[in-house]
C-alpha cells in the first residue's frame, strides 16, 4: 500500500485516479475501475462526480513514483477486507433505501459532505 494517493501517470485510461486509488489500495486497478462504474450506477452518478473531483483535486503522481511502487507487496487479506465492507455497505444501502423513506436529494449531499469531513479530518491528524 503507498502512503499517498496521487493519479497514476502509467495506468490511465482516463484520468489515472482509479489506477492511483488501486496503487494506494494495493489492489488490481481493473477491480477499482469495474467496482467504481458499479458504484456510479449504483448511486445515480455520484461516483462519476467524484472520479471527475479527483481527477482536478488528487496531484499527478512524481516522477518515478510508479518505479518505487512496483517493488512494494501487496497485501492480499486488504482487498478481502475492501470487498467485505463494500458488500457491508450495499446490504445496508438496500436495506434502509426498502424500510426507511429517506429523501435521496437531501441525503447525498449530506453522506457526502459527511466524508469530506471525515477526510480533512483524517488529513489534519496526519500531519
Amino acid at each position: 500500500m503507498a502512503d499517498r494517493l496521487y493519479r497514476s501517470r502509467n495506468d490511465r485510461p482516463i484520468g489515472g485516479v482509479a489506477g492511483g486509488v488501486a496503487a494506494w489500495l494495493g489492489l488490481d486497478p481493473s477491480l477499482v475501475r469495474v467496482a467504481w462504474v458499479v458504484l456510479a450506477l449504483a448511486s445515480g452518478g455520484i461516483f462519476l462526480i467524484v472520479y471527475i473531483v479527483m481527477m482536478v483535486v488528487v496531484p499527478l503522481a512524481p516522477e518515478g513514483w510508479a518505479q518505487r511502487q512496483t517493488g512494494a507487496p501487496s497485501d492480499p487479506g486488504r482487498a478481502g477486507l475492501i470487498a467485505g465492507l463494500f458488500l457491508i455497505a450495499l446490504g445496508g444501502w438496500f436495506l434502509v433505501d426498502d424500510y426507511i423513506h429517506i429523501d435521496w436529494a437531501v441525503a447525498w449531499p449530506m453522506l457526502v459532505i459527511i466524508a469530506g469531513v471525515a477526510l480533512i479530518v483524517g488529513a489534519a491528524r496526519r500531519h
